[in-house]
């Protein structure tokens, strides 16, 4: 403990740990939290004083009754195995948090207390013992007595029974005393034990230490800090180098202080993080602010608000602070070591060439800064009397300011320069902080803008219309100003005298309260949180405060290698450089899926894995998120894959509505933003949107349809690649041909043959008509050989036709078919049925193939082709081929 002693008043100041308090869902909730779990990284599910079960997502609390028809009069409940196990009028019901289903389980006896550890879930009722485990979540008897209440204690669990505990399953008997024993923790070696009559401390089976022996201790805790006792008179906290436990009080309206008295629950999550149930509400500690040091201003008066804060400034290896009637000397623990009360209101102070310098509405005082005691002799007689608002140093001199009036004072030479009320040019202009860069002058920052003052004239650089009112200034790594002003944060090149850069422009739920500019960084303190500037690489990281915004009038940042001091009308915070270097490290609170809603109505609550859910069409989705410990005061960004657009979109709620959905696979992601400035997407949840029945009948209809087209498509392109293969046998064979009539052509001149008188073949027939036709004219003659030609050439096509003939010789059909029977005697079907057959008996002497030779020669049916050759030569294409160079073919 430290002592405050202050003129003619004495406090005591008791050690006040940080919390986040969560109050009660409303002012008129009376029931208050019994138990607690905790659901590691989505929320906490509470029991309280009425049997009512709730879930708390860090910003909304959630009945458990309005999504199943658990009701009221639950006793107890245990997080386990995924599932949230409750006793309801002493019957043990599982109850499937993904599936939102109760399922009784059906034991000896009713129960009287459960408990879980990682692997088994330990049940007592009025007759035995029970464990369930986590495979097959059936119960098995462990022992066939009952036992009073049940402790997890690591991996094990420790049963008490009056005045014994003894270890499960082995049932060996731990400790005896004559006291009841209410909570069991292990540190080390050393059982904690909470009982009727105070804190014990046992080992190996004997009492080291008794604490607090004039409380009922219910709950007590071990972490890395300390012991935690909770009572109904309170919490109480010892460290491990303290030699008792302290009381840990708070005040209501304190942001940071532990709310509530008499504590109903204590419990510690994976990560060491506290959560307390107190009589008004739930109060968080995180394992990472366990490091940081607080001074609370309300320790200082009993009446909130009353003692304001000031000024802050550095002292050896603590800081002085002053309130508006105190002076308070801290350590760098934050532990007040000595304090004084003036006579006077101080409005500011700072620390110059070793003396403490308070600027006071009766004047301008000099103190020592290490025994608080009046200098005198100090302050010239022209500032004696003389009315000081703001004093401001730089590395020469002080800045006195009344109103629009300034002064400069020279300590060393007693010199004062009085500038007036006009200096600026400027009407009822405030100077608000002052600057020395070596190379560019001095900088001052006023409610007007930005000026440089040289030799004694004050030069405007920046305008209120450019930057706003200045409220302070810093010193970046190249020289550069930067300002704190009432729209942001800017920078100024005082070199180039550039115009200035915007850094962080003020938003309606964002507005930076004070400014650093130390070493390779910026931090901006804002209404949010911390951000800190990296200047190489350049990124800008955030680190979320407090859940709720904290009003103070005044704010003070300040930052050397070791720590960082945030200071308000809340309290000091001492923040050590190897915590601040985590916080911004540290990744994005997690989110999850809190509450699920279906036109309206609840649906599930707590979900925990990443099974879609189904969901009928042309509903609407309300999806309530939830981040632990607390996120209600960041901006949300989400986007809907599936049938959405696509596009991130951002919203301050924290339930999320998605109306008329039409069926399709949905999934609900969401942007974190991450301390090193990069984003991380979130998959939240995942649902499907039922089809109608109709629909689906269309759906089968249309795959029906799909899958006709595609057989058809599939035989057409087969049909297809057979008239290719056809096309390219027929091109093959008639070059075949072509060689075969060559050869009789070179046989029949070597042997000195002749055709036969009968040959009708259409070389005889146009040898005929030569010599028979010899006075037509040669036009004839060549329309003859050129029709025959493109005959040979094309009797193959099966889709050969005068069209096609008619086309190549460049007249018409009906012309064509008129000639064509004048010139040759014959039809066009007539000479070229002849001109295939007569091919195919070329063939057929060869040993081709009946089916081969009737595709080759432009059949498309083997039928046609058998009966249009026997009809022309009175055998079959067999029958021709068996006899074929004999002297009986025809």
């Amino acid at each position: 403990m430290a002592m405050l002693i202050f003129t003619g008043l004495t406090i005591t100041v008791q050690a006040s740990p940080i919390f986040y308090s969560f109050p009660f869902a409303s002012a008129s909730d009376t029931t208050k939290i019994k138990e607690i779990e905790h659901a590691e990284g989505k929320g906490v599910w509470l029991l309280d004083t009425g049997g009512r079960v709730s879930f708390y997502d860090g910003s909304h609390y959630h009945k458990l009754d309005a999504f199943t028809p658990i009701g009221k009069g639950v006793s107890k409940i245990e997080l386990f195995s995924g599932d949230l196990w409750l006793v309801l009028k002493g019957q043990l019901i599982q109850y499937d948090i993904d599936e939102n289903q109760l399922t009784p389980i059906d034991l000896e006896g009713e129960v009287t207390a459960l408990v879980g550890t990682k692997k088994q879930l330990w049940v007592t009722t009025s007759r035995k013992t029970f464990t369930i485990d986590t495979d097959s979540h059936q119960p098995a008897t462990v022992s066939d007595r009952p036992y009073d209440a049940l402790i997890a204690m690591d991996d094990k669990a420790v049963a008490l029974h009056e005045s014994k505990a003894y270890a499960l399953p082995s049932k060996q008997l731990l400790f005896e005393f004559d006291e009841k024993i209410n909570s069991v923790s292990k540190r080390g070696d050393q059982y904690w034990m909470g009982t009727d009559r105070g804190v014990l401390v046992i080992k190996s089976g004997t009492v080291l230490n008794r604490y607090l022996p004039e409380l009922r201790i219910d709950h007590v805790a071990v972490t890395h800090e300390g012991v935690w006792a909770g009572s109904p008179a309170g919490l109480f906290f010892k460290q491990e180098n303290e030699r008792d436990f302290d009381a840990l009080s708070g005040q209501s309206d304190d942001t940071f202080s532990f709310s509530g008295h008499a504590i109903m629950d204590i419990e510690v999550g994976e990560a060491e993080d506290l959560w307390v149930a107190s009589d008004v509400g739930l109060n968080y500690r995180s394992k990472i602010i366990s490091h940081i040091n607080r001074f609370p201003m309300y320790v200082l008066s009993p009446e909130p608000g009353e003692e304001q804060l000031s000024s802050l400034v550095e002292h050896d290896d603590g800081y002085l602070l002053s309130t508006r009637y105190k002076l308070v000397m801290l350590n760098a623990e934050m532990m007040p070591v000595k304090s004084t009360k003036l006579d006077t209101a101080i409005d500011s102070m700072v620390k110059f060439d070793g003396t403490l310098w308070v600027a006071t509405a009766l004047g301008l005082k000099a103190y020592n800064p290490d025994t608080f005691s009046r200098l005198e002799g100090q302050i010239p007689p022209v500032l004696e009397g003389v009315p000081v608002d703001r004093i401001i140093s730089d590395s020469h001199s002080l800045w006195l300011a009344t109103g629009s009036k300034i002064m400069r004072f020279w300590p060393q030479s007693q010199t004062v320069v009085d500038f007036g009320s006009d200096w600026s040019g400027a009407f009822n202009n405030r100077l608000t902080s002052v600057i020395d860069l070596e190379e560019s002058g001095t900088w001052l920052g006023t409610a007007n803008g930005l000026y440089f003052y040289f030799d004694g004239r004050f030069i405007p650089k920046l305008s209120r219309e450019q930057v706003g009112a200045i409220k302070s200034l810093k010193v970046g790594p190249n020289g550069e100003v930067w300002m704190l002003t009432q729209r942001g944060i800017y920078t100024y090149d005082a070199i180039q005298q550039s115009l200035p850069k915007e850094q962080f422009i003020h938003a309606s739920d964002d507005v930076a309260k004070c400014l650093v500019v130390n070493g390779a960084s910026a931090l901006y303190v804002t209404k949010k949180g911390v951000y800190r500037h990296q200047f190489s690489p350049n990124a800008l990281q955030f680190v979320q405060g407090s859940p709720n915004p904290v009003a103070s009038l005044r704010h003070f940042c300040q930052k050397n290698a070791e720590r960082m001091l945030i200071a308000g009308d809340f309290g000091v915070f001492s923040i050590p450089e190897a915590t601040l270097t985590s916080l911004f490290n540290t990744p994005s609170t997690p989110v999850s899926p809190s509450a699920v809603y279906i036109n309206g109505i609840p649906w599930r609550l707590g979900l925990s894995s990443d099974k879609p859910l189904g969901i009928n069409p042309n509903g609407t989705v309300a999806v309530e998120v939830g981040r632990i410990p607390f996120g209600t005061s960041e901006t949300l960004k989400y986007r809907l894959e599936g049938h959405g657009d696509g596009n991130w979109y951002s919203t301050s709620d924290q339930k999320l509505v998605f109306s008329a959905l039409k069926p399709g696979d949905y999934t609900l992601m969401i942007k974190m933003e991450k301390g090193d400035g990069t984003s991380q997407q979130i998959r939240l949840i995942r649902f499907v949107v039922a089809s109608p029945w109709y629909q689906r009948l269309g759906y089968f209809l249309l795959v029906l349809i799909i899958g006709i087209i595609f057989v058809a498509v599939y035989y057409r392109r087969k049909h297809d690649a057979v008239r290719v293969q056809n096309k390219q046998l027929r091109e093959t064979v008639h070059r075949k041909v072509i060689e075969i009539d060559k050869r009789e052509v070179s046989v029949k001149r070597f042997c000195g043959a002749l055709p036969p008188e009968d040959d009708d073949s259409p070389e005889a027939l146009t040898t005929v008509r030569s010599e028979d036709l010899s006075s037509e004219s040669k036009e004839s003659e060549a329309w003859r050989e050129r029709v025959i030609a493109e005959i040979n050439s094309h009797f193959h096509d099966p889709e050969y036709s005068t069209a096609l003939l008619a086309r190549a010789l460049f007249i018409s059909e009906r012309s064509l078919q008129r000639r064509f029977k004048q010139e040759l005697g014959n039809t066009f079907k007539e000479m070229l049925i002849t001109t295939r057959l007569e091919n195919a008996k070329r063939m057929l002497c060869q040993g081709d193939k009946i089916t081969d030779v009737a595709v080759a020669c432009g059949f498309n049916e083997p039928s046609y082709f058998a009966k249009s050759f026997k009809q022309k030569y009175g055998v079959t294409p067999s029958q021709f081929r068996e006899t074929c160079g004999s002297e009986q073919h025809p």
